[in-house]
């Protein structure tokens, strides 16, 4: 519609001016000047549509300028971009040989990999905590301090039995536990580190030794464990005997023993007359029919036929 009204514009102006063009020049040249003022009408209009096809892109790219802006924004439908492709980290060569093959390059996975199902790459797991279980030493370190007393015969008749007597507490003295004992000998004591369940063995050479109580046993929190053996000695003579003590603690899921102290205590074995006579005969019964039986069977065999005759 612009245009159309430009167009109108221009055409009434070269009117006018042709006009003022035939009053200048007079009637005697009316039909010459007709004829010219035809002739610049014509190239005027030409010059009109030159013009106005000029201005013809730059209306439209108006128009257009204002319907983009009046008009709401398109939708962006294209695909999302792809990812960057995984960086290369190249490793350096650690030696100075330039001659050795250059070592082939690790990729190190994109930061989005692995956290959706397109990463290429996976997430390498989490490295095992240190064991948080207490060492022998802390266990040991930890355990409680106890009270022990027990009996030690200060002479045994050879193959005759005696008792050992074992008493351990938490909450009573040494010299409580040592008036609890019953069986006869000295009355030894001590203080030892003890643990939830403990271990007491008795053993020596040329005993025979009998447990009344199971060796292993909890203990208490109140009064005193108990622990009692048989001993029988097999020989004459100053034997010993050995008592261990063993706490038995819980490391990585298993039962571990570990010895806490050892008494070593020495025993007078006695032997009576008829142990020894009987004894004396079973070790020399040889010599004794060769040098004493023989000789008196035959004396009195000769007596009793003297007797005879």
């Amino acid at each position: 519609m612009s245009l159309t009204f430009g167009r109108g514009r221009a055409s009434a102006v070269v009117a006018v001016l042709l006009l003022l063009s035939m009053g200048v020049a007079g009637c005697a040249k009316k039909e010459e000047a007709a004829t010219d003022v035809s002739d610049d009408a014509a190239n005027a209009a030409a010059a009109v549509d030159a013009a106005a096809d000029a201005a013809a892109p730059a209306a439209a790219a108006v128009e257009s300028h204002e319907a983009s802006t009046s008009a709401p924004p398109a939708e962006d439908t294209r695909p999302p971009a792809p990812p960057p492709p995984p960086q290369l980290i190249e490793q350096a060569p650690s030696g100075i040989d330039h001659h050795a093959p250059y070592p082939s390059p690790v990729i190190a996975p994109h930061p989005g990999a692995g956290s959706h199902p397109g990463g290429s790459a996976e997430v390498a797991p989490p490295k095992p905590s240190p064991s948080s279980e207490p060492s022998l030493d802390e266990i040991l370190a930890s355990m409680k301090i106890a009270s022990i007393a027990f009996n030690v015969p200060q002479h045994i008749d050879l193959d005759k039995t005696a008792e050992i007597q074992l008493l351990l507490s938490l909450d009573q003295t040494v010299s409580q536990l040592q008036s609890q004992l019953e069986e006869a000998g000295a009355r030894t004591g001590s203080q030892i580190r003890v643990s939830q369940s403990m271990e007491a063995a008795l053993t020596g050479p040329h005993f025979q030794i009998e447990a009344i109580t199971p060796e292993a046993q909890a203990i208490t929190q109140h009064g005193a464990t108990e622990w009692k053996w048989e001993v029988v000695p097999k020989k004459s003579g100053r034997l010993n005997l050995h008592l261990t003590l063993t706490a038995i603690v819980e490391m990585e899921g298993r039962s571990v023993k570990h010895a806490i102290r050892t008494f070593d205590k020495t025993i007078e074995i006695n032997v009576s007359f008829n142990q020894r006579a009987t004894a004396f005969i079973e070790e020399n019964w040889k010599w004794l029919w060769a040098t004493i039986l023989v000789p008196l069977a035959a004396w009195l065999l000769r007596r009793r036929r003297k007797g005879e005759g």
